[in-house]
């Protein structure tokens, strides 16, 4: 399962890997881990400034779901949520018009701003479930199996080419 490590933050998916972390396509200061891991871990060094990974797999069409676990995180400075390949991957999510973001302070943002308060606040031992529906376009979160409703639609239309899973840390 892709976990993630932040300073003192880090991510997990749950059994059944929808995609690894993709060291190619990660933000200054993130490096995906190779070996027995096989690209599931990533760690981020740096302070005070944001930083984004994707996934491998993008997605194109159908509902897609994974889970992602906070194994250990000091703030809710975190990001999950999805972006295209040509999305800034040197800030955050929703830091840009190709990547859309739920933060675990409460909020969603897209195009560099916040959209609207959603869903509950999230951060160590939490698991984020997200849904991406392309078929409809919508992208939804759920915490601790709680759904938390549509946080985004109209994605079927807002971008060109895949959507890919997608995180983003910050340290302070």
């Amino acid at each position: 399962a892709p976990s993630s490590r932040v300073g003192g933050a880090g991510l997990r998916t749950r059994p059944g890997v929808v995609f690894r972390f993709d060291g190619l396509n990660a933000g200054p200061a993130i490096a995906v881990a190779r070996g027995a891991g096989d690209a599931l871990a990533a760690s981020y060094s740096a302070n005070e400034q944001w930083a984004t990974v994707l996934g491998t797999r993008g997605f194109v069409s159908g509902r897609n779901r994974w889970e992602v676990r906070v194994e250990a995180s000091a703030t809710s400075y975190l990001f999950v949520g999805v972006a295209t390949r040509h999305a800034d991957l040197a800030t955050f999510l929703g830091g840009d018009e190709h990547s859309w973001g739920y933060i675990g302070d409460r909020a969603l943002y897209h195009k560099r701003a916040k959209v609207k308060a959603y869903g509950e606040r999230f951060g160590h031992g939490d698991v984020i479930g997200v849904t991406l529906d392309l078929d409809r376009g919508t992208l939804a979160f759920s915490k601790n199996g709680l759904e938390l409703g549509v946080a985004f639609d109209g994605l079927g239309l807002s971008h060109r080419g895949a959507l890919y899973p997608a995180v983003a840390f910050y340290n302070h």
